[in-house]
């Protein structure tokens, strides 16, 4: 089901769907739903600001391998039941003014897995980026630059039940030039910067201060040739 309107300055955008599934494997299902609501409200002609989010519950189970003595049916040592949850929300902000455009895009992000056997998992993503471009209309060149912050935390069962936490911190500039109609070409450069934070030991190895600590640029170029 979806339903779209605008009121006023305001677009919205609503939706959901069901799934219930009874798989040929005996005693096996899928029961999962979606929801999803997307808001814009336009402040300007050449400004707007948003969120967009879905929700997406559901519950299963399956198993691993077969019986021996039955194709259609898992070994009963096998089977695994997962009640998960997935959901996530996207605040954004866009501004347009002459050649210049900004951006900032932002997301958090839910992962829940309860499992059982001890393979239980959950994560939180959150996410934000700030991006603007210049447009040299007398060259015919984009120029894009940029920063993003990410931050990811991991606790699972089936890793021992340890948690891990990364950190990405980036900043990005990128050129684009379009020559003649057909050909154009792009070059960039991130420079990133990445912390993971363990525990000290784990499976037989010993981590110095429960931390991994990378930074280094990394360089991209393409070309696109429209035939």
């Amino acid at each position: 089901a979806m339903h779209r309107r605008k009121v006023g300055k305001l677009d919205v955008v609503l939706g959901g769907a069901y799934r219930h599934e009874e798989d040929f494997r005996q005693g096996t299902f899928l029961k999962t739903g979606r929801a999803n609501a997307n808001l814009r409200y336009r402040i300007k002609d050449n400004m707007v600001v948003g969120v967009n989010s879905i929700f997406n519950p559901g519950v299963s189970r399956d198993y691993f391998y077969w019986d021996e003595k039955d194709s259609f049916l898992g070994d009963a040592s096998s089977f695994n039941s997962t009640d998960r949850l997935r959901f996530n929300v996207d605040p954004y902000f866009k501004w347009q003014s002459g050649n210049w455009s900004h951006k900032v895009l932002s997301r958090i992000y839910r992962t829940k897995n309860n499992v059982d056997n001890n393979q239980s998992n959950e994560s939180w993503l959150t996410y934000g980026e700030y991006q603007t471009q210049y447009r040299l209309t007398e060259l015919d060149m984009n120029i894009v630059g940029g920063a993003v912050v990410t931050n990811t935390n991991v606790s699972a069962e089936l890793y021992s039940d340890t948690t891990f936490t990364n950190r990405n911190l980036a900043l990005y500039a990128q050129l684009e030039k379009k020559i003649f109609d057909q050909l154009t070409l792009s070059a960039g450069v991130r420079y990133e910067h990445n912390t993971l934070v363990v525990p000290e030991f784990f499976e037989g190895d010993t981590i110095a201060n429960g931390e991994i600590i990378e930074s280094r640029p990394v360089f991209r170029f393409g070309a696109n040739y429209k035939t």
